[in-house]
């Protein structure tokens, strides 16, 4: 009777005195916090003791002013050794600027139509997007216009499909171009191929634009032999990614053919350090002029 009494009291003294309040303790001692341990500090406490804090910022860059770093690397040192963190990237144009936002509506009835766009000798279109503005962009290419046998052909149309100009790229051979992305900055990239330019007898080719369809650059990827692309599309980083076919590469006379290009729009995450984030500024971007990093930790 005495040792029953003695138990009781212990257990009685175990209950009303329980241990600090740890909502992260391993309270059946078998090496892991889990949802046993978790269940038993709730009943143990039920909604008493220190609110838990699941994150907090650690460290805040505020605004940062990036204007001039157009085509370079970065550093933003946060001195927290560690790589194990949540990272939050937040940009703008201007200082006290914000969010830019559009509405595009349609209201009533609006037929079907057709239209065609061309000179009189052969022109080929391969490739259309619906362009943010609620109009079309139309790629392929042209005998009609240009510089050359064959030249690249970017047409813009209004919502109607009505034309609104018409631009050409090359040079004095063959050159066509069958995908058109719009990107991120309203321009619009094309891709194809050249017998104009670059190292082989067709390579691969890339032209950027801005939102009136005036070139701003262009590049070319392949070999001695003839290279061609036939889809892009913009990546989430800024850059370009080309598919297509190579036949100066790879294991036979013709060959998949994948193409990731540097960073020309944006901003992406370049590497980490325990101390520090490079961030890398895309070389054409007009966007990102200030950056933000906030840098959150679990507890």
């Amino acid at each position: 009777m005495l040792m029953a009494m003695l138990v009781a009291a212990l257990f009685f003294v175990i209950v009303k005195s329980p241990p600090p309040y740890d909502p992260w303790a391993d309270m059946n001692d078998d090496g892991f916090i889990d949802v046993k341990d978790i269940l038993h500090v709730a009943l143990q406490y039920g909604a008493s003791g220190t609110p838990i804090t699941k994150a907090s910022i650690a460290f805040d860059s505020d605004w940062i002013d990036i204007t001039d770093k157009c085509g370079q690397v970065f550093s933003v040192v946060h001195n927290l050794s560690s790589v194990d963190i949540i990272v939050d990237i937040t940009g703008k144009t201007t200082l006290d600027g914000g969010p830019h936002q559009r509405y595009l509506g349609l209201s009533d009835y609006i037929p079907g139509w057709q239209r065609t766009y061309g000179g009189t000798n052969n022109d080929y279109g391969y490739s259309v997007v619906q362009t943010v503005d609620g109009g079309y962009a139309l790629a392929g290419s042209t005998n009609s216009f240009g510089a050359g046998f064959y030249d690249c052909c970017l047409v813009k149309t209004d919502m109607s499909g009505i034309l609104q100009w018409n631009k050409t790229y090359g040079g004095t051979n063959s050159d066509m171009a069958f995908s058109v992305v719009q990107t991120v900055d309203g321009g619009y990239a094309l891709a194809g191929d050249t017998n104009s330019f670059g190292a082989g007898s067709y390579d691969c080719y890339l032209v950027k634009t801005d939102a009136a369809g005036n070139l701003q650059w262009n590049k070319t990827y392949g070999g001695t032999n003839p290279d061609a692309v036939s889809s892009a599309v913009q990546t989430s980083d800024g850059r370009y990614t080309l598919a297509g076919s190579t036949n100066s590469f790879g294991a036979g006379s013709g060959d998949f053919y994948l193409v990731k290009t540097n960073v020309e729009n944006g901003l992406c995450w370049s590497s980490s350090t325990l101390d520090s984030i490079e961030l890398y500024r895309g070389i054409t971007d007009q966007y990102w002029n200030y950056v933000r990093v906030r840098i959150w930790t679990i507890k």
